[in-house]
């Protein structure tokens, strides 16, 4: 079970040099705001030495660049790129990109986290969202769940604290049932209603069911009220003849 997504982030960074990144993580403050040059996979450094006007660069680095195996990092791009600046007394704002943006990307994410999932044995992914006026009473609230869940099997807790970070939690929830059209467009939608506490005893009926009549039968709803939205989705190599019969079957 697991209370939420990996929402990935995006760090941001500013200093010149040793010192000035300590001095930052000390402080905390924004250091010389002013004109930076964006910079793509190149550098092209040099064409701003002499412009006084210009403070320094902004590069994007790619997670897969710095952590090329698991546990593994390399940050010799960067340190490169921070000795070129510094030798034209230039600044460099890092930015960290953990995801690719758009259909057909380079991919950012180290191959580890793409080809061996660690959720893969997951039963269930479980969304649970806090409110109230009292930020004390909500962020004890939020912390008291994320230890019951983790006292009962959880694989592992994430903690939406930004509206940002909330948004792209629940955006994955949103785009379940459009993702599996575009798998299949052949879909039967079932509603099914079962007591809250039977809800993880559903979960295995509906893969037992699923592996009997060869179709996937995804499962999402409303823990707190037991309404799941249980969808019978077509296997594009089934035939048309043998999905009717098997759905029915099913349904029976």
């Amino acid at each position: 079970m697991l209370l939420s997504l990996l929402a990935a982030t995006f760090l941001l960074a500013s200093f010149s040099d040793r010192a000035d990144a300590q001095s930052f993580a000390d402080n905390g403050k924004k250091y010389n705001p002013g004109l930076y040059l964006a910079f793509g996979g190149g550098t092209g450094f040099a064409t701003m030495a002499g412009k006084d006007h210009i403070q320094g660069a902004m590069k994007s680095y790619r997670w897969r660049v710095m952590e090329p195996s698991e546990g593994v990092y390399d940050f010799s791009e960067i340190h490169a790129n921070l000795d070129a600046l510094e030798a034209i007394g230039k600044r460099l704002i890092i930015s960290f990109q953990p995801s690719t943006f758009g259909a057909g990307g380079t991919p950012t994410a180290p191959e580890y986290i793409t080809s061996n999932p660690i959720y893969g044995d997951a039963g269930a992914m479980l969304l649970i969202e806090v409110d109230g006026n009292d930020a004390a009473r909500v962020e004890a609230e939020l912390f008291a769940i994320g230890d019951l869940c983790e006292k009962h099997g959880a694989i592992e807790v994430y903690v939406g604290e930004d509206r940002t970070t909330i948004e792209r939690l629940w955006s994955v929830r949103r785009n379940i049932a459009e993702a599996f059209k575009v798998a299949s467009p052949v879909q039967s939608l079932e509603d099914i209603v079962v007591p809250v506490a039977s809800i993880p005893d559903v979960l295995p009926e509906l893969e037992r069911l699923s592996a009997t009549y060869g179709m996937q039968i995804p499962c999402y709803g409303h823990a707190g009220d037991g309404n799941l939205h249980a969808t019978l989705v077509k296997d594009p190599a089934m035939d048309l003849v043998t999905w009717h019969a098997n759905k029915d079957a099913c349904l029976r």
